[in-house]
């Protein structure tokens, strides 16, 4: 199971957009790495955002580019405080019966830095990730061990 965990694109304050879309930099940011992600045939089966705008509209850019048929869908436990030991479990569960080969989780942090920790923890020792806006990062699950592993991290400062 490949998973990409996203972080929402840059996004307007409150004071001027009480929605908080996405800023004309957090489109082009998530254009570039949606583009760079298309390129390199990255393949994804099931998009899941937050409730904001901001992570919806990252989510759909993402689509777009990568593959406009897959679904997307809001769903819980993915806001900023939310709990990520929900979503360590879901994906559990998702890769223990199949039903999602490559799944792509839209959120925020500190919601997305607290899962990469939970899914990535050895023991004591827990990895740390950062999580630039429109940052993506792969993990997969290996299958024999059932532990998660970083494949490859992008970020908008390395695209061109």
């Amino acid at each position: 199971m490949l998973l990409y965990l996203v972080r929402h694109a840059d996004s307007k304050s409150e004071s001027i957009d009480p929605q908080r879309g996405l800023t004309e930099k957090g489109l082009d940011d998530t254009d570039r790495i949606s583009e760079h992600l298309a390129r390199a045939a990255v393949k994804v089966d099931r998009i899941y955002h937050s409730s904001k705008l901001r992570a919806m509209q990252t989510a759909l850019v993402l689509r777009n580019a990568i593959n406009p048929a897959a679904s997307m869908e809001q769903a819980d436990g993915l806001l900023p405080m939310d709990d990520p030991c929900l979503w360590a479990i879901r994906l559990a569960e998702m890769a223990y019966e199949g039903l999602e080969d490559h799944v792509m989780l839209v959120g925020h942090l500190p919601h997305l830095w607290l899962l990469s920790a939970e899914l990535l923890t050895c023991g004591a020792n827990a990895v740390s990730l950062v999580f630039e806006p429109a940052a993506v990062v792969c993990l997969e699950k290996n299958d024999t061990h059932g532990t998660w592993h970083v494949r490859w991290m992008i970020t908008p400062e390395i695209m061109p």
